[in-house]
């Protein structure tokens, strides 16, 4: 490959047919052994053997940090294909020339010149090329904390972490009246690249990697592409808000009632992966571990105060619970003693409060 590829890529024959933003810095990568450390450490992308067997699918690489971001800059002449391993980010890919497919959980996304297509980060296959890319990784955290400043929200919206595991990819408008925020985002990257040639520490104090932060959540979230004020973004948000209080107060009603992941999803407007996100962003833990939680609760208060007929079955039943055995472990794991010493206790303290009504039957916590 040395032999016939210049080092430097602006020096290639095929450079302008494919561009790319920091071609100035991209270099020849001669081994399959350059190729995958540079793709491994750089971006989740895994290269595999051609099927020609040329020792490496991607002929030019390199790598910088803009601000908190790492971007990998890469030009192949395919055609090729690979795999990427799992992360917990999302993998943004600009595509500046030539195609790629992706595929991710059964989906497939063509990523053509002028595309942009975000994954989240389960497992993916590319095939294709040639093709320019830049490819880097954004946390969902970081996209978040830009969206929600963007919506002058205090919290982000239930829907936006939804949206930040579901893969998206868009087309280039060939329109040349109406650009598109995805080609404002390539754009942005040029301008980068050509700002980095004349004050490589001015372009070091911009904030740079904010504004792909701002680009790439306004393309994942509409709200903040819709004309209007945001008031309307807050009112709906304190509606979703309020819409799963009146599901947590429905949940605490009918403790003793099978309430599943089906049950509450007919109970409200969530579907079933926003019920998981809903719980998790709220209140820091699943469904079925906060229903757990509360059920466990009532149970505690109702065997401190029992009725006199109460039973340690019984209020087990009353609080959700079909297997006795069960309620009795979780029990333990969470208050440290057995519901039946409990329920004993609590027995003493009224026969003891009837007998002297000086004292005081309520549990001293």
């Amino acid at each position: 490959m040395s032999d016939v590829l210049p080092l430097n890529y602006a020096d290639h024959a095929l450079a302008a047919t494919l561009p790319n933003p920091f071609d100035r810095d991209l270099l020849r990568l001669d081994s399959r052994r350059e190729v995958e450390p540079f793709l491994g450490n750089l971006c989740p992308l895994q290269p595999l053997l051609a099927a020609d067997g040329t020792p490496g699918w991607w002929s030019y690489g390199h790598a910088r940090l803009i601000g908190s971001i790492r971007l990998s800059s890469l030009v192949a002449f395919g055609p090729g294909q690979g795999s990427s391993h799992g992360h917990d980010g999302l993998t943004v890919i600009l595509n500046y020339g030539g195609e790629i497919g992706l595929e991710q959980a059964g989906h497939q996304w063509p990523c053509r010149s002028g595309d942009c297509v975000v994954l989240p980060g389960a497992e993916a296959r590319w095939s294709g090329g040639p093709a320019s890319l830049v490819v880097f990784l954004l946390q969902p955290e970081q996209l978040l904390r830009s969206g929600t400043a963007m919506a002058g929200l205090a919290d982000p919206p239930v829907q936006w972490t939804r949206q930040l595991h579901q893969g998206r990819g868009w087309r280039s408008i060939s329109d040349g009246r109406r650009p598109s925020l995805q080609k404002g985002l390539h754009q942005l990257l040029h301008w980068r690249g050509d700002l980095g040639e004349i004050s490589p520490a001015l372009v070091d104090r911009l904030p740079v990697d904010e504004l792909i932060h701002g680009l790439v959540a306004a393309l994942l979230f509409e709200d903040l592409r819709r004309e209007g004020p945001v008031a309307r973004l807050q009112q709906r948000e304190r509606t979703g808000r309020d819409s799963f209080d009146a599901l947590l107060a429905y949940i605490r009603q009918h403790l003793d009632e099978p309430l599943n992941l089906t049950a509450l999803e007919q109970r409200s407007h969530y579907s079933r992966r926003a019920l998981q996100y809903a719980f998790r962003d709220r209140l820091g833990c699943t469904a079925t571990q906060w229903i757990r939680i509360q059920r466990l609760d009532l149970a505690h208060r109702l065997l401190q105060n029992p009725q006199p007929d109460h039973s340690v079955g019984q209020i087990a039943k009353a609080c959700g619970y079909r297997s006795l055995s069960l309620f009795s472990v979780e029990f333990r794991q969470r208050f440290h003693v057995r519901p039946s010493d409990l329920l004993r206790d609590a027995r003493q303290r009224q026969a003891a409060a009837e007998a002297d009504p000086s004292l005081d039957a309520s549990p001293v916590d």
